[in-house]
């Protein structure tokens, strides 16, 4: 195997530890514009019962000044960034308090239909969507943990180790079978490459997967009211899905499970079911209960 495919192995890892890196800091100001929620083709900006949360949780957890909120589309939170400079997207659900706010929306899925809420799954969807205040502290304090954790980090340097492992495993396999046909070759390093790569994201989701349990917990042990937000919070993600899952139809049926979780492929779990991190919180409150 020539030198320079060694050297493009090397590059191509570089770029791997890079990529994550750069798209956690440079290009906050493209993310925000892509996840930006717009209102009559104007960005919409958040509402002063938002600003008044996020205040408040201000005052209970130490945010960093390099934080920005700012309204998303789509129905949760997101975030991007690092601990020194991020910004976290709030759904524009956050500015209902009742359920007249919903009914004078004109809410649409999947492109252009119109949702019906005299239907049973659209007052269901609709009671979904409703969050008391408390939820909507706990899903920002959710958040602004993601943040302050090193996933980002933690990505960047397995892509980088990913990506030199399948390189090095490509160069050790040429040195065992010079005289091996080229067919047999490249077949060897698809299959090895395929396996590294599958092992990383299975590490990748095994973090993230305990990352979500730390970042419930460290969120829930700021106060019983954040607990007891929290599991509001995702008892009323997995009713909004569904109604989302029915109302949808067939596309609904794909994205979600009949309990409402995110459907994921068979080999991964990418994140913790909303099922899991629900009764993860009513586990630690009825602890909390029994003391």
């Amino acid at each position: 195997m020539s030198t320079a495919v060694k050297l493009s192995g090397v590059i191509g890892s570089l770029i791997a530890v890079g990529g994550p890196l750069a798209s956690n800091s440079t290009f906050l100001e493209q993310w925000q514009q892509f996840f930006q929620l717009y209102r009559n083709g104007k960005e919409s900006a958040l509402d002063s019962n938002t600003h008044d949360l996020i205040y408040q949780v201000d005052s209970t957890v130490e945010t960093n000044p390099g934080v920005k909120f700012f309204p998303c589309s789509g129905s949760d939170p997101v975030f991007k960034g690092i601990k020194s400079k991020a910004i976290i997207g709030l759904p524009g659900n956050f500015q209902y308090t009742k359920h007249q706010d919903v009914c004078s929306d004109k809410l649409v899925i999947m492109g252009d239909k119109p949702i019906d809420f005299d239907t049973d799954m659209g007052k269901k969807f609709i009671n979904s969507i409703v969050l008391s205040n408390d939820a909507k502290k706990f899903a920002i304090v959710r958040q602004l943990e993601y943040i302050n954790n090193n996933y980002v980090y933690v990505r960047s340097v397995m892509q980088g180790l990913t990506a030199l492992a399948m390189t090095g495993s490509c160069v050790f396999l040429s040195r065992m079978l010079p005289s091996a046909p080229s067919g047999v070759k490249y077949s060897l390093y698809g299959f090895t490459s395929g396996l590294l790569f599958y092992i990383h994201l299975s590490i990748l989701d095994t973090y993230r997967c305990r990352l979500d349990r730390k970042v419930d917990k460290n969120s829930s042990k700021l106060g019983v009211d954040y607990l007891k937000g929290g599991i509001e919070f995702y008892q009323k993600s997995l009713h909004r899905n569904c109604a989302l899952r029915s109302l949808m139809g067939g596309q609904g049926i794909k994205a979600y499970t009949v309990y409402g979780n995110v459907r994921t492929s068979v080999l991964r779990t990418p994140q913790l079911p909303l099922t899991a991190r629900r009764d993860n919180l009513t586990s630690l409150l009825q602890k909390q209960s029994n003391r």
